[in-house]
């Protein structure tokens, strides 16, 4: 008997799942397409993870020819540490930026989390030994989940060290908590969309304190 009202439940839930598909059908959501995933194949091939033989190995810049470094670093490198990025600035990566900040968006924030994770083991970085949240001016909430998510699968702390400090009208800068920081340690730095400019801000805050091994992996590259 409760073999047989299982499998009723079973047959149940299967045709109100199959009702509520058809009228209501499951969508992807950067283009509101019907699909089964969370993004729809169209979507999911824009936002594929870019090839990182084509990057410069510092900047991550697009390469002409794979010759290692672009022209900027080869001569003076706008970052004093190597940096990654998973998704160029595109039209498809501005939707999915937005689309990520909302509350709701928990489920696509873990899929970032994952391909944070397929980007960081193709980079052949040193595994380390704390991940620091680069705190943006806006979307904190949306960056803290994608970390808490990307240090739980590679099984490594994660702190928040960085405060925004007020210094004028719309101007904020980035201050670190004074927080021990060992001599021998690899730092990630995890950012969300931040720019060149605003990266310097942290590593100064960071080396005259931590003069230890730090990279930087970005979720949206910027111009």
């Amino acid at each position: 008997m409760k073999v047989l009202l299982s499998t009723c439940k079973r047959k149940v839930s299967f045709w109100a799942c199959a009702v509520i598909d058809l009228f209501f059908p499951p969508l992807c959501r950067l283009c509101s397409e019907p699909t089964r995933r969370l993004l729809c194949p169209e979507c999911f091939d824009l936002l594929a993870i870019v090839d990182i033989e084509s990057r410069c190995r510092h900047c991550f810049a697009a390469l002409e020819s794979p010759c290692g470094l672009c022209r900027q670093c080869a001569h003076a490198p706008v970052l004093a540490s190597q940096r990654a990025y998973l998704f160029d600035s595109s039209q498809m990566a501005s939707r999915l930026l937005s689309i990520l900040t909302r509350e709701e968006e928990d489920p696509l924030r873990r899929a970032v989390s994952s391909l944070l994770i397929v980007l960081w083991s193709r980079l052949n970085w040193t595994l380390p030994d704390r991940i620091i949240l680069v705190r943006p001016m806006q979307h904190h909430r949306a960056l803290r989940d994608i970390g808490e998510e990307f240090a739980r699968m590679l099984d490594r702390p994660l702190s928040d060290e960085f405060s925004l400090r007020w210094i004028s009208p719309f101007q904020w800068r980035l201050q670190r908590r004074k927080e021990d920081l060992l001599e021998n340690q690899s730092i990630l730095l995890l950012d969300f969309a931040s720019s060149p400019e605003y990266l310097r801000h942290a590593l100064n805050e960071l080396w005259p304190a931590f003069p230890g091994k730090i990279y930087i992996l970005t979720v949206f590259g910027h111009d």
